[in-house]
């Protein structure tokens, strides 16, 4: 598989994990296409999405595989899913989750620049987000409250050094659904301080 890690773990589900390689792939071919410098996104996004392009296997790779991790205990069908993108940044993570076909994808981040430069990026790609949910945890949980939905399950990478309460953060979670809830939490910072 292209898309995955080598020696990552994967989860046990092959038909899961060829839908995310596929879906990966198509996604690759439409970033290829892309020339974000003629997109109306903010300077740090267009560096951003720029930096993301150049590495775009890698990229893909890293969220193909929190997708599969994400979604691969979802009792329900990719469309029934609900799942959010904390901290989504260029909302590569949601465009991957849309092209996948997971029914309602959420995408959420504390910076409204990020979810408007996302919703600029999606439309670019062809792939429109459920919504774009501007704030921290306790706007999201007031938005899936509002919406009455249920989310599924959760991803996020490179917020969890941001935020500052996690006693707090992670007492929160559990609202966004009044069942069973899967979250993925994955870091690249502070790989020296493994304590």
């Amino acid at each position: 598989m292209n898309y995955f890690p080598r020696y990552a773990t994967l989860p046990d589900d092959q038909p899961l994990l060829q839908q995310i390689e596929a879906a990966a792939a198509r996604l690759a071919g439409r970033f290829r296409k892309l020339d974000a410098s003629r997109l109306a996104i903010s300077e740090y996004n267009q560096r951003y999405l720029s930096i993301i392009i150049r590495n775009l296997r890698g990229v893909l790779t890293l969220n193909a595989y929190l997708l599969a991790l994400a979604l691969a205990r979802a009792a329900k069908p990719l469309r029934e899913t609900v799942l959010v993108d904390y901290g989504g940044g260029c909302g590569i993570f949601s465009f991957l989750a849309v092209e996948l076909g997971v029914g309602t994808v959420i995408y959420n981040d504390i910076y409204d620049v990020s979810c408007q430069d996302a919703r600029v990026i999606g439309a670019a790609l062809h792939c429109p987000v459920y919504d774009y949910v501007h704030g921290d945890i306790d706007e999201l949980v007031q938005y899936v409250r509002h919406t009455s939905l249920r989310v599924d399950a959760m991803a996020s990478y490179d917020v969890i050094e941001h935020i500052y309460d996690l006693t707090g953060y992670f007492r929160k979670l559990p609202q966004l659904s009044d069942g069973s809830i899967w979250f993925v939490i994955a870091s690249s910072a502070n790989a020296h301080n493994l304590g």
